[in-house]
């Protein structure tokens, strides 16, 4: 078991009657922590169900947040969508694609790629493409760093690609932004994590959400195949030794941290993780009706 040397750090469990308010507390803190003198930098929301995500994007109405858990860059629309129209300009029938994907007012722009050469052409296309009115929101901000850093890396060298196609020179340029993480840029300088990415993380502060029963410490789907014996036996991680790993994670980050709040839900269906007992942490009751006046918009509800 971790010895808890945290007096240094305030720790705090809040608890809310409804899940939903989870996200609107987190901003909350979040602004706390702000006005408190914390960097943003050093502040994260730590979610042990990731799935939460969503839901807490929703109040993120500024983009403060920054979401990218380590996400490959190609599995974002962007990167689907630069894709597509690079197909299209090599001559691949992805007409059908690039309607369902509200892409045909960019393949003017795309033609005659592989007609002329170098860097230049493709650039040029690129500048179009990142100025489109189909990723003005901030969720794309992010990505359309990357692209842009990737691009000007790109121009540095461009007297290597002049006896290139341009196509040809998009087709290197999309390739070597495919290995890239969403996280190798900033977007909101506040981060959005999960357990295990608390390991070793510097931070001040950290609200950590979905702190119940039901998410921490986490059970992992094929440990139920096995019984404890046979992985003992074997050598393996057992549930326990998987679920004190992760609390370990959160004692480290615990040391570390100047102030942790742990939100957790109180109600029929939801009880509250045993790791805050075993913490002794101390339980505050959230006001959820000035969550609500601050948080929620009651047009978006009618």
């Amino acid at each position: 078991t971790d010895d808890i040397s945290v007096s240094h750090t305030t720790i705090g469990a809040y608890r809310l009657k409804n899940r939903a308010y989870e996200g609107a507390f987190a901003m909350s803190k979040v602004a706390d922590f702000i006005a408190a003198g914390y960097e943003p930098e050093r502040i994260a929301v730590v979610l042990p169900d990731e799935s939460y995500a969503p839901m807490l994007r929703l109040f993120d109405k500024h983009g403060n947040l920054n979401f990218a858990f380590g996400e490959p860059l190609s599995k974002n629309k962007m990167y689907a969508a630069l894709a597509a129209m690079l197909a299209y300009s090599a001559g691949e029938s992805v007409l059908q694609k690039l309607e369902s994907m509200s892409l045909l007012s960019l393949c003017p722009y795309f033609d005659g790629l592989y007609e002329h050469g170098g860097f230049d052409g493709f650039a040029q296309a690129m500048d179009i493409f990142l100025a489109s009115n189909l990723w003005e929101s901030t969720s794309y901000d992010v990505v359309k760093e990357i692209f842009r850093r990737a691009l000007y890396d790109f121009s540095k060298e461009s007297f290597i690609y002049e006896s290139m196609r341009s196509g040809e020179v998009g087709q290197l340029f999309i390739s070597m932004l495919g290995s890239k993480k969403l996280d190798d840029v900033g977007g909101g300088r506040i981060k959005v994590i999960g357990v295990l990415e608390s390991r070793g993380a510097q931070l001040d502060a950290v609200v950590v959400l979905d702190m119940n029963e039901e998410f921490f410490p986490k059970k992992i789907d094929k440990d139920l195949f096995l019984n404890t014996k046979i992985k003992e036996r074997a050598g393996m991680p057992t549930v326990e030794d998987r679920q004190n790993l992760q609390k370990h994670f959160f004692y480290e980050m615990m040391r570390s941290v100047k102030e942790c709040a742990f939100a957790f839900v109180e109600n029929d269906e939801a009880a509250p993780s045993p790791f805050l007992f075993e913490i002794g942490a101390s339980f505050v009751d959230v006001d959820e009706e000035e969550l609500e006046r601050l948080y929620f918009d009651k047009r978006e509800f009618e």
